[in-house]
């Protein structure tokens, strides 16, 4: 009888257990444990699946860090404004964590799960607030403030000594939208270029390097505006496929993930690789004025509004591209 390796030349690797589907993309092997079977990994598209849930529902929340190990801190819950719960992710529990000192709704997140910025956005009595906060990996302390006003739905992030926060503006008219932004070295913040536009209600993200490089896109009325920071200065970029704000976004300027937002909790995703947007994969539950964390390929979305209504949630799910699967080789 012919074999495997008669006919291609090879020979089929004897394993007692499966690798991970990303290690065995590309191979063939035989599984010899109960039920035995010839197997082999295969790649897909990206797709968004269940995460665990955050302890306390909210939107308009601010975050940080990556997919596997993310802080979320502040926001709304029904007439609860400025929340202070703080909670922790290991990529499997969220743990809640001391409390920020000033709680608040809508403002900027940068930094990593143990060394996080939490800045500006709008105090329980509804206005806009320049205070920034610094999380050492256990407490919150008070930062330099912002020179400015920033809240309403910015674009920030970046690491701890090397952040930026730029527009917001929340909520409409428009006459409270801005389009300054300000870079923070660790010591102080310095105001830098505006942005191309005045927009509220938008997001964004920035690498995780020492040279803060990234992007804000969407802002109200649902916009497909897209702005690049090249470290220096903002450059209008390639229009979305779809208009959205209060949306989620995680990546950089020229590898982005925009998902989410106005109008109507959508559930459309779309990628950017410096030239060009692409339809991908959608959420299992639509929503707005979300937190996220993560890279373009492997992101994660933090609780926010989710129909019916005005619903604040605790949903987390993963977005993660390419996916791959371990398929068992079947004859008939």
């Amino acid at each position: 009888m012919a074999t495997f390796k008669g006919i291609k030349g090879v020979k089929v690797v004897t394993k007692a257990t499966d690798p991970t589907a990303s290690e065995a993309e590309g191979t063939v092997w035989y599984n010899s444990t109960s039920p035995s079977a010839l197997k082999y990994s295969i790649q897909s598209a990206g797709a968004w699946a269940s995460s665990p849930a955050i302890n306390t529902a909210r939107d308009a929340l601010a975050s940080a860090g990556i997919q596997t190990a993310a802080l979320c801190m502040g926001g709304r819950y029904g007439g609860s404004t400025g929340m202070t719960e703080t909670e922790s992710y290991n990529g499997s529990t969220w743990t809640s964590v001391n409390s920020v000192n000033t709680g608040r709704e809508y403002p900027g997140g940068a930094g990593v799960q143990t060394a996080a910025l939490f800045i500006g956005g709008t105090n329980p009595t509804g206005v806009p607030f320049k205070g920034v906060e610094i999380w050492d990996g256990t407490c919150w302390t008070a930062g330099t403030n912002l020179a400015g006003h920033h809240s309403g739905g910015v674009t920030s992030g970046g690491i701890t000594t090397a952040a930026l926060i730029a527009g917001g503006g929340w909520p409409p008219p428009s006459s409270y939208y801005n389009a300054t932004s300000e870079t923070y070295d660790g010591t102080s913040w310095t105001e830098g270029n505006n942005m191309t536009a005045s927009q509220g209600a938008m997001t964004g993200g920035l690498a995780f390097s020492s040279v803060p490089v990234g992007f804000g896109l969407g802002g109200s009325p649902s916009a497909t505006f897209f702005q690049t920071y090249d470290g220096t200065c903002w450059s209008e970029g390639t229009a979305m496929s779809d208009g959205r704000d209060q949306a989620g976004a995680a990546g950089t300027n020229t590898a982005t993930l925009a998902y989410s937002g106005n109008p109507g909790h959508q559930t459309s995703t779309e990628s950017y690789n410096g030239t060009a947007w692409t339809e991908l994969a959608v959420l299992a539950t639509g929503g707005r004025a979300m937190a996220s964390a993560g890279t373009n390929t492997k992101a994660l979305r933090i609780a926010g509004e989710t129909p019916p209504g005005s619903t604040k949630n605790n949903i987390c799910e993963e977005w993660n591209d390419p996916v791959y699967t371990i398929k068992t080789v079947t004859t008939s």
